[in-house]
């Protein structure tokens, strides 16, 4: 099991991790249920690493802030999938240059070309606004 994995390579790197891991199943945002808040409650933890992909990681970490008992949440996306080995990294020459989501995109351009485009409308809009309250 990929979640299982992930979890004995990431305490056989940090000796002394204590972790609680839970996969909940495939679902949409509104769909996800309240057994995932009480996991959480139940495990404690002061960090709350989700790894629903992106958006949807921040957008439920966003709905539910107020509902977590954690110091800190943090929306990880492909991090276990990196760490489990399911997914490779980019060449450091890419890495290094800031390139790595393009070597994503080739190796999963189905996947990510839809969340790229939308994330790139996002930036283009954003700093458009930002330069026109300089002007």
């Amino acid at each position: 099991h990929l979640l299982q994995r992930r979890s004995r390579r990431l305490r056989a790197e940090l000796p002394g991790l204590v972790a609680a891991v839970h996969e909940p199943p495939r679902a949409a945002l509104e769909e996800m249920d309240d057994d995932i808040l009480a996991r959480i409650e139940e495990a404690a933890p002061d960090l709350l690493l989700v790894a629903f992909g992106h958006p949807k990681q921040e957008k439920w970490i966003d709905r539910n802030l107020s509902r977590l008992p954690v110091g800190v949440a943090l929306g990880v996306g492909c991090c276990f999938d990196l760490i489990a080995g399911r997914v490779q990294r980019a060449p450091g020459w890419m890495q290094r240059a800031g390139l790595e989501w393009l070597y994503r995109l080739g190796r999963e351009p189905c996947r990510l070309a839809g969340r790229y485009f939308e994330d790139g409308i996002f930036f283009a809009r954003s700093a458009a606004a930002a330069l026109l309250r300089l002007a």
